[in-house]
This record gives structure tokens, sequence and C-alpha cells, in this order.
């Protein structure tokens, strides 16, 4: 049995009701809730509301509100929302971990055979050329982001987060021109 488009949206109502507002999110879930109703319809006589209520009680440990430290305490999101922002963060985590490591282990071998003070102003050199790309690129996908209409999860990520990095342009400029 197919839903109409009154019942598709009645699915999309509840998931706001419940916290979702992301549209990546919200579109992948209206497809999976609108199948297991449509399955649930076809196997029995009940009406669309009813299964609609038996489908949302599997759903409901998903759209519990949750929060956690990293994305902040004071903001709740449905649990499967907190589980993807979590994933995403550490997967950052772990990436600035081994650039961080990587570039440590390979200035402190890089030191054994040149000049200490030759290799600490090239690598100096290296990092600002890095910084200056890094926050240009930084700053035009800020702006693309915050022109798009979209209301994604990724979105909602970057503009929390991009704040604090437009930031860090001040300590590169005292430092650029202090020494």
């Amino acid at each position: 049995m197919k839903l109409t488009n009154q019942q598709i949206i009645t699915i999309e109502e509840t998931l706001v009701l419940n916290g979702v507002v992301y549209d990546d999110i919200k579109l992948e879930l209206v497809d999976h809730i609108a199948t297991e109703i449509e399955v649930l319809m076809e196997g029995n006589s009940l009406s669309f509301e009813v299964n609609v209520q038996m489908v949302f009680k599997r759903w409901e440990p998903q759209l519990k509100p949750s929060n956690l430290f990293f994305t902040g305490i004071s903001n709740s999101y449905p649990k499967m929302i907190l589980d993807k922002k979590l994933a995403l963060i550490k997967k950052q985590l772990f990436i600035g971990f081994l650039i961080s490591t990587t570039v440590l282990v390979t200035f402190l071998v890089l030191k054994e055979y040149y000049n200490p003070q030759f290799l600490t102003s090239q690598f100096q050199k290296g990092v600002r050329f890095l910084y200056i790309v890094g926050y240009l690129l930084l700053t035009f996908s800020s702006i693309r982001i915050w022109k798009s209409k979209l209301n994604t999860s990724f979105n909602h990520l970057f503009k929390t987060r991009v704040m604090m990095y437009l930031f860090y342009i001040y300590p590169f400029f005292f430092y650029a021109y202090n020494y």
C-alpha cells in the first residue's frame, strides 16, 4: 500500500515534534518509517494512525532527547542525531591526533639530520602558509554554508563550531607581526 502525501506530511511533522529538524536525517527517517508503516498496513487492517503509533513506539529509543559533553550539555538532540554528531567529532579528533603525531615525529626525525634553527624556521613558514590557506578555505566554506537554505546536520555542526575556528586568525597575526 502506498501512503498519501498527507500521511507522509504527518510522519514528517511527528519527526519534527520529536526534535528531528535536519533535512538529511528527516528525509532518511521518513523513508524508513513510511516503509515500515506500509508493510504494517498491508499485514493488518488497522488504521494509518494506529500503525503510525506502533512504528513510532519502536523508534522511541532513537528519538529520545539526549545530550553529551562534546556537543554541549545544554543542547538536547534525539539520540540518533547525537550518535551521528559524536561519530563526526570522534573522527575529527582522531584525524587531528594523527596529523599532530605525524608532524611531531617528522620534525623530531628531521632535526637529527638538519640544523634545528633552519628546520624550525622552514617549519614555521610552512605552517603559516597552511594556516592562511586553511583559513581562506574555512571562510569560503562558511559563507557558502550560511547562504545555504538546507538545514542539515552537517551544516548545524559546522555552524556551531566554525565561530571558534574563525577567531584563530588573531593569534596568527599577533605572532606573525611580533617575530
